[in-house]
């Protein structure tokens, strides 16, 4: 068989599981984000945006994804793993807040306030905190989450996939290029 052709097979036959992960990332991160916010300051909020519509911040689902299949190789080094972790994450957000810039959407947050920060939308701090959580997700909440994944029937995860895909499609369509 054609090396393309299989890697491309490979690669659909994949889809599904990191589709689901990716959503399970990005709600476990809602569930986070919104926890730290009322442990800081007691008020209950539903931190940033509902992604596509889905109890999710798509930032944390995208950042997850990344720890996984590409730091998840540095795992046998936990210091290498934390320091890369909190320089990418930091990356990731960087990168997440320019988005909102360019989609014209509000800052979602401000380091201005913090020392080592770079115009606001990462600093020092929050860049270790990354690290801490990237590291703690990938070696305590990961290996659960896969372990969930493995008990969701195939057509489940498949066909899921299939329709929440199409519905975040539709959905991206009608925010971005229809209104």
């Amino acid at each position: 068989m054609d090396r393309k052709l299989s890697e491309g097979k490979y690669l659909l036959n994949k889809y599904p599981r990191v589709f689901f992960e990716f959503l399970i990332f990005a709600f476990v991160g809602l569930l986070i984000e919104t926890g730290y916010v009322f442990f800081l300051t007691g008020k209950w909020t539903v931190r940033g945006a509902l992604g596509f519509g889905l109890p999710i911040i798509h930032i944390y689902g995208f950042g997850a994804l990344i720890v996984v299949y590409w730091l998840g190789r540095y795992s046998k080094f936990p210091i290498f793993f934390f320091v890369i972790s909190s320089f990418l994450m930091s990356m990731v957000e960087l990168a997440g807040s320019y988005m909102e810039t360019v989609f014209g959407g509000p800052r979602s947050w401000d380091y201005s306030d913090k020392p080592f920060n770079f115009e606001g939308r990462i600093c020092l701090s929050t860049a270790l905190g990354w690290g801490t959580l990237a590291f703690l997700f990938f070696f305590l909440m990961y290996p659960e989450i896969g372990k969930f994944i493995k008990m969701i029937p195939r057509k489940v995860l498949v066909y899921g996939s299939l329709v929440l895909t199409i519905y975040t499609i539709l959905v991206t369509i009608n925010k971005y290029i229809i209104n």
